[in-house]
């Protein structure tokens, strides 16, 4: 009964007449499992869980089968292909595909002993099911182009019907090359008709069509949700702690041209794009994601003026790389970020960790090809701001400060860091400390500060007490 029931997708009808052709050998006469009843029960309990299963995936209740999809061969060829042939060619696919990724010989399992119905799964069985495919699927994303790779998603297909069942764990997989012939097959058989976040890829299958970046961008642009399952496609990847150029590549590059082509990027769009990018900051030893987290920071902020709580949170997230592996291009993202949103305080997290790493070392991660002045100027003045020395490290705060005026940032930057100090010393004695000798040490630093910029670049230094003097007055 049960197999039968699977075999044509389960209806309460369907099941009815399974229960009473049953009838006629049933002798007990009773309510228990061996019974009439009990059969009918069953056999309706499991058809009802089928048709929710069903449903949970957007599949019609009048729904036609047909053949499996396949993405090596025609569907026709490899139904020939027995549960044995399908192992066999899983294992071979995995044995291989572990020289480049050693984690998926543990997915071996999943390819032993016979194929089940997914329809009539328990629920838990179905979700430990689902995160085993998921994470096989995301571990074989930057391999996709491979043969064995592909063996192994065409065993997907055939045993465990991904196709219908797992079409976002498929798409999180295989989004990454959407412009190959690859990606262009495989969405031909995928089922998203009525599915609320990919239906409108069906017209793609009908022609059938190439997704080109731009057509992606264009939708990403009017549906959030798709950006969203792009951030969560890109977060899953990198909380494996793979390497995953594609998936870096394609994130950066969806993000760069959905930016592009949106006329206004308000809350919904950063919203969007924080918790992929809070994340990737946080994996610089991911090299590819970080640097594409960098590369969508840097545009969001060009095309947005961000909230101060993101806009620190971003900050505080990249000074922690400026004196490390990436601190060339942490500065780079820094120093851009800077310039393109609005003035404002340097988040206090983000001075200390500067702080940390010296001034020596911070102005030598400086980009040589990219203005780093109100880089220069926000963090001297934080540290001679009230806020700042105010805390513990008020001593590092002012040797920072004095030992970033002694380096090549000041030849570099001399205007826009005389005009920092003079900024510290107002803020300081308008809005800062009460009583001077509160903090007898922050004068002291502006003062030792502008007596070294007045020393060596006395013009430069005339110059900021104007514009101060004006903002002041003004």
């Amino acid at each position: 009964q049960i197999e039968a029931l699977s075999a044509e997708l389960g209806g309460e009808g369907r099941a009815q007449r399974c229960a009473q052709a049953d009838r006629p050998h049933d002798s007990s006469g009773g309510g228990g499992i061996g019974s009439s009843g009990g059969r009918r029960a069953m056999a309706t309990s499991l058809a009802k869980q089928a048709a929710a299963f069903r449903r949970e995936h957007h599949i019609p209740e009048v729904y036609s089968q047909g053949l499996t999809p396949s993405l090596l061969s025609t569907p026709q060829e490899a139904r020939k292909l027995d549960s044995a042939s399908l192992a066999a060619l899983a294992q071979g696919a995995l044995a291989q595909l572990s020289v480049l990724e050693p984690d998926v010989a543990a997915s071996a399992a999943l390819f032993q002993g016979p194929p089940r119905d997914r329809e009539l799964l328990t629920n838990e069985e179905n979700s430990l099911l689902n995160q085993e495919l998921r994470r096989l699927l995301m571990l074989i994303s930057p391999h996709l182009q491979a043969r064995s790779a592909q063996e192994i998603v065409e065993v997907l297909l055939q045993r465990y019907h991904v196709h219908k069942y797992n079409v976002d764990d498929v798409l999180a997989c295989a989004l990454p090359h959407h412009d190959s012939p690859l990606f262009t097959r495989l969405l031909q058989g995928l089922h998203v008709k009525g599915n609320p976040t990919w239906s409108w890829l069906q017209t793609l299958k009908q022609k059938p069509a190439t997704l080109v970046r731009a057509t992606l961008a264009k939708y990403c642009a009017k549906d959030i949700s798709v950006l969203a399952f792009i951030g969560e496609a890109v977060m899953e990847s990198a909380r494996l702690h793979k390497g995953n150029r594609p998936m870096a590549t394609f994130f950066s590059a969806v993000w760069l041209d959905t930016l592009a082509s949106a006329k206004s990027v308000g809350p919904d769009i950063v919203g969007a794009a924080m918790p992929a990018l809070l994340l990737l900051l946080r994996r610089p030893h991911i090299r590819d994601l970080f640097h594409a987290a960098l590369v969508v920071t840097v545009a969001l902020c060009a095309k947005a003026e961000l909230e101060s709580g993101a806009r620190a949170q971003l900050l505080e997230r990249i000074a922690k790389q400026v004196h490390g592996e990436h601190h060339r291009v942490a500065a780079t993202a820094l120093a851009l970020i800077l310039q393109l949103q609005s003035d404002g305080p340097m988040p206090s997290k983000a001075v200390r960790t500067l702080l940390s790493a010296g001034a020596p070392d911070v102005v030598g991660a400086f980009p040589p090809n990219v203005d780093s002045g109100n880089l220069a100027a926000s963090v001297l003045e934080a540290c001679l701001s009230s806020a700042t020395i105010a805390t513990d490290g008020a001593v590092s705060s002012h040797a920072f400060a004095t030992d970033m005026s002694k380096t090549s940032a000041l030849d570099d930057y001399a205007e826009p860091l005389a005009l920092a100090a003079f900024q510290a010393f107002v803020t300081n004695q308008l809005g800062g400390l009460k009583q001077a000798h509160e903090q007898p040490g922050a004068v002291q630093a502006i003062q030792e500060v502008l007596g070294i910029i007045s020393s060596r670049h006395p013009a430069s230094l005339g110059v900021a007490f104007r514009q101060v003097a004006e903002i002041t007055m003004g």
